[in-house]
């Protein structure tokens, strides 16, 4: 069962994005045929890192939200920690795929380990 959420709302995507989670977003569109090889490999991934919330934005459907975060080609992958992008993938690439998922969850797990230790020594 897929762990993606498809979002079609600017300000619902924003409120995840803010949320201090991680975040992948992913733009695809139905036509892209390596869209279609990467939404099979996102949806292992978003299996096995429970962590990281996976976002699906339909290109075609999505203009706006699209040329916001200027996405220019397809597919586009995109991470977020607390507002802030820490990188991004265009087109297809297996090894850097799994890597991504690895350092975005990496990232978030330092930071609450990293919020722990601050509660603790205050």
């Amino acid at each position: 069962m897929s762990k993606f959420i498809s979002c079609f709302d600017y300000n619902y995507l924003n409120k995840i994005i803010k949320s201090g989670d991680a975040v992948l977003i992913y733009f695809y569109s139905d036509w892209c045929n390596p869209c279609k090889l990467l939404s099979s490999r996102l949806e292992q991934l978003s299996l096995k890192y429970t962590n990281i919330k996976f976002i699906k934005i339909d290109f075609d459907k999505n203009k706006m939200i699209a040329d916001d975060f200027g996405i220019n080609h397809l597919p586009t992958i995109l991470g977020y920690i607390d507002e802030n992008k820490l990188d991004s993938i265009i087109g297809f690439d297996n090894m850097k795929i799994s890597s991504f998922a690895d350092k975005l969850s990496g990232k978030l797990i330092f930071k609450l380990k990293l919020k722990f230790l601050k509660q603790i020594f205050r």
